[in-house]
């Protein structure tokens, strides 16, 4: 008989590089997420109209688009703003209408009022984390566990 110990489940420091690089990832999501949810409760909201789309180079080397939109203020004044994200097929086309948040004080810093645009990256971010951590805490569990589990053998 032999007892295994917790270097069969992995070393202790990829352990810790799994958990520590989950909870990074987790912080800066919620960091992120705090951002954009203090963003979109003191933004404006208001329709906008898609003018036209924007090429350019998606990081493969294809061709993406992004939407152009137009919005007018409360005072009056049409602003342009142009998406942060974009996609390989033009998902909006001139005439679409659209909702976009901005905050008062800087309308030229509009964005699309969508899960792409404002949330993508903060949820990205924190659930990768999570399943980081959680996959950390597991191989730790399982360490553990084997560690004081007798295994029986010739």
């Amino acid at each position: 008989m032999r007892v295994l110990d917790s270097s069969d489940a992995g070393s202790w420091r990829d352990r810790t590089i799994v958990d520590r690089g989950g909870l990074v990832l987790v912080l800066l999501g919620c960091g992120f997420g705090w951002q954009k949810y203090e963003f979109v409760h003191a933004a404006v909201k208001t329709d906008a109209l898609v003018v036209g789309n924007t090429k350019f180079a998606a990081p493969d080397g294809s061709v993406a688009y992004r939407p152009i939109f137009q919005f007018t203020t409360p005072d009056g004044r049409k602003r342009t703003g142009e998406a942060d994200a974009g996609s390989h097929t033009q998902g909006y086309v001139p005439g679409d209408r659209i909702r976009v948040v901005y905050l008062a004080d800087d309308p030229y810093g509009a964005q699309m009022d969508s899960f792409q645009q404002l949330w993508l990256v903060p949820v990205s971010l924190g659930g990768i984390g999570a399943l980081l951590l959680g996959l950390g805490w597991g191989i730790r569990a399982l360490g553990v566990m084997r560690q004081y589990r007798w295994v029986g053998g010739a």
